[in-house]
């Protein structure tokens, strides 16, 4: 019997980079944690990688918990309607466009912790609910990420831009992985234009883009710094 959900195989591999990543933030006491973390000034010194890998550290336990129970009950589900790649690549965008948001508004703020990217993970889900759900699971999902855009506000630890980043993030990589393919196909198709998923363009020109977004916020990040 297997622990590992089916079709979660990314989501569950996240959470174990995240895991070792803090395993080490506490045998390195913590220098791992100070090579990791955002802070604007150093990534405008060059330190570029800081744009990724605060999003595996995490400042304590329950931090890291919270952080990887979302990810581990709406990750495996967006995972599984959208598949493997397209979640990575959902992942990734929300993860970089919440570094370009904290880098521009926040420079001085360090940053660490998965929840921009996970927070994009939730948008995303909640919209492939929209699209698809019939039981109105979305609503409950809206007023958490709205919960989630208020905290900071109540909690100045916690980074605002971080998670409101992570959230347009996330709408703009299901925007150009599943929403406008599905609005193209709509349209050929009402033009008579007929194609099976797996024979048309579209949809391998959508992870091209998605791809090419995800490489475009993190250019951004690093350059905005």
């Amino acid at each position: 019997m297997s622990f590992i959900p089916k079709h979660a195989l990314v989501t569950v591999s996240i959470i174990a980079v995240c895991g070792i990543a803090y395993l080490g933030q506490g045998a390195s006491q913590h220098l791992v944690t100070k090579w990791g973390l955002l802070f604007g000034p150093f990534v405008a010194a060059g330190e570029w990688w800081r744009v990724v890998t605060n999003a595996f550290m995490h400042g304590g336990v329950v931090h890291l918990l919270v952080n990887m129970g979302m990810l581990f009950v709406f990750g495996q589900q967006l995972e599984q309607a959208v598949g493997g790649l397209r979640f990575l690549l959902i992942y990734a965008g929300s993860l970089a466009a919440a570094s370009l948001a904290v880098v521009m508004f926040a420079p001085q703020f360090q940053t660490l912790g998965a929840s921009g990217a996970v927070i994009g993970v939730v948008v995303a889900y909640a919209i492939v609910l929209m699209i698809y759900g019939r039981d109105g699971r979305h609503q409950s999902l809206l007023m958490m990420i709205g919960l989630n855009l208020a905290l900071p506000l109540l909690v100045p630890a916690i980074s605002f831009w971080g998670h409101l980043g992570g959230a347009i993030g996330g709408l703009l990589m299901i925007s150009v992985l599943l929403v406008l393919p599905q609005q193209i196909r709509k349209r050929q198709i009402a033009a008579g234009s007929v194609y099976t998923a797996e024979r048309h363009p579209i949809a391998k020109q959508s992870l091209i883009a998605g791809l090419i977004l995800v490489i475009a916020l993190l250019v951004g990040s690093v350059a905005a710094a």
